[in-house]
């Protein structure tokens, strides 16, 4: 890492610094397009040229987490429905238990 010299205050700071951490004096620094090749000014979020991003964005992990997580909450929800539905169309048969039959009523 190459140290420079702040025109503005003098403290040498590193020339990958976008402003200056004493007097915050914003630098010019140039990025090169890499659709176009064009030179911008590296604050800009796009390239004037062809309106290419200056980064490219990724989902975080979060999101990758969250989709993730809802898949499986979404299959997790159907197994149980599936699992209520098939468990609800069985005849219930009663195992060791004795019926008691009405007797008719007398009127």
């Amino acid at each position: 890492m190459s140290m420079i010299t702040c025109p503005n205050c003098g403290r040498k700071i590193s020339n990958k610094a976008v402003k200056c951490p004493g007097c915050s004096h914003v630098y010019n620094l140039q990025r090169k397009c890499h659709e176009c090749g064009h030179m911008y000014n590296a604050q800009e979020t796009a390239c004037p040229n062809c309106g290419c991003p200056s980064y490219v964005t990724y989902p975080g992990k979060k999101l990758v987490i969250a989709i993730i997580s809802g898949i499986l909450i979404y299959f997790i929800v159907i197994s149980a429905i599936t699992f209520v539905t098939n468990f609800l169309e069985q005849p219930i048969t009663s195992v060791g238990v004795q019926t008691v039959e009405k007797a008719p009523s007398e009127d």
